[in-house]
């Protein structure tokens, strides 16, 4: 481990001694025999001794670890927050005055609505680790390239002409898609048809905050020029089970860009057919298809079903959703 101290670096290594060397360690300690009036007198020294030390810590901006209760096996880890709901009522007429109101510009890059948690104060966010928004193309607008540390994954609402650039390859967003923006990837967006785009922004903002690793940079033009057909990501990745010959090196972050809806739909009303889960009833993760893990290192996501008349049991997670 190496700690600093002024303007350099002083290693420490911490080694297993050896038998010998602990043996030799237990011969040096002197035995000492304390009688019974001796150890009252002793514990009572040390109990203002240790207060002492205690009041000495805390005035230099330290503590000791031993003080709090150690954490059990059933500690609770639930967040400090309540759950919250936002209507689609309220959110998408909200949307759509931003539309008449809002243009695109150096002022506003992107329109979009923030879902706040009102438990979460000047977080702004929709909980402690990810971020809720909602996203609106209009006909003709352009969502300029840039990238950032901060991952992000796009479920779509509405729309089926908003194409998204996401390190050259053009992805198409159809509703009900789940399309990736991995940290670090250039990306912008294009609406080339003639109603609103609408899509939900989930983004790891929250916790790389938390980690000072916030960094936004625009790309030099005003979007990123594809370099890859459309439609190639699904074509090499979209079946798990056949893979294209060289591409199996395992990478945390999944090579599908999208995660097209008719797929997913499939694969629910499927294991619709057999014994559910009874906490979730049908539920399925979207995986990188190279690893079987989650889709991005920070974000993970699931899509769910649940059944007419079923009440699933009620659980809960050591995740914020």
């Amino acid at each position: 481990m190496c700690l600093p101290f002024g303007a350099g670096c002083q290693a420490w290594n911490f080694m297993r001694p050896s038998a010998n060397a602990v043996v030799a360690a237990k011969r040096e300690v002197p035995m000492t025999i304390t009688l019974a009036g001796e150890q009252a007198s002793s514990q009572s020294v040390n109990g203002v001794a240790m207060e002492r030390f205690y009041q000495n810590l805390q005035s230099q901006n330290m503590d000791a670890l031993w003080r709090g209760p150690p954490p059990g096996p059933h500690s609770d880890s639930r967040a400090a927050y309540d759950p919250f709901h936002w209507s689609w009522d309220t959110i998408r007429p909200a949307m759509m005055r931003a539309g008449e109101l809002v243009q695109p510009g150096p002022e506003a890059e992107r329109r979009v609505l923030q879902l706040i948690h009102p438990g979460l104060g000047a977080a702004r966010s929709a909980s402690h680790s990810l971020t809720a928004n909602v996203q609106l193309v209009l006909p003709g607008e352009i969502s300029p390239s840039h990238r950032h540390s901060i991952a992000a994954i796009r479920f779509i609402i509405e729309g089926r002409s908003t194409v998204t650039i996401i390190e050259g390859e053009p992805v198409e967003m159809h509703p009900g898609d789940l399309v990736l923006t991995p940290a670090g990837a250039w990306h912008g967006h294009v609406n080339e048809g003639s109603g609103p785009s609408i899509w939900m922004d989930s983004l790891d903002r929250p916790v790389m905050v938390a980690l000072r690793q916030v960094h936004q940079e625009p790309y030099p033009e005003l979007l990123q020029k594809p370099n890859l057909p459309l439609g190639s990501g699904q074509a090499s990745y979209r079946r798990r089970t056949l893979l294209p010959t060289g591409k199996r090196a395992p990478s945390p972050v999944s090579p599908l860009m999208r995660y097209a809806w008719e797929d997913t739909q499939a694969a629910l009303l499927a294991l619709a057919e057999v014994p559910s889960d009874p906490f979730d009833d049908v539920a399925m993760d979207y995986v990188n298809p190279l690893t079987g893990g989650h889709v991005l290192p920070t974000i993970g996501c699931r899509m769910q079903l649940i059944r007419p008349g079923v009440h699933a049991r009620a659980h809960r997670h050591a995740y914020a959703s």
